[in-house]
């Protein structure tokens, strides 16, 4: 269903989970150590990719609330509608 975005959806994925870890090839020197780093980082980004992906399934993505930092609502307010919401549905 999402084939065609997996290599976009990886790619910003990978941006969001190495945001902070700019230089972990410098902290990682060692080829052991970088193959290891490097395995644990695909782990993470598969992971993450096949969460995103069921979460974007129809049945699913319906369940899926946004907040707007810069709205008025109050944050307490939107989480307890969505829980109820959730609860209606089930």
């Amino acid at each position: 269903m999402f084939s065609k975005y997996i290599s976009q959806l990886r790619k910003d994925i990978d941006l969001i989970l190495t945001h902070d870890d700019d230089d972990w090839k410098e902290k990682n020197r060692n080829i052991l150590s970088l193959t290891t780093v490097n395995e644990k980082r695909e782990g993470k980004l598969n992971t993450a990719l096949y969460q995103v992906m069921y979460c974007l399934q129809p049945a699913v993505r319906s369940s899926i609330n946004v907040f707007n930092l810069n709205s008025d609502d109050d944050l307490s307010d939107i989480i307890c509608r969505s829980i109820c919401k959730c609860m209606l549905n089930i």
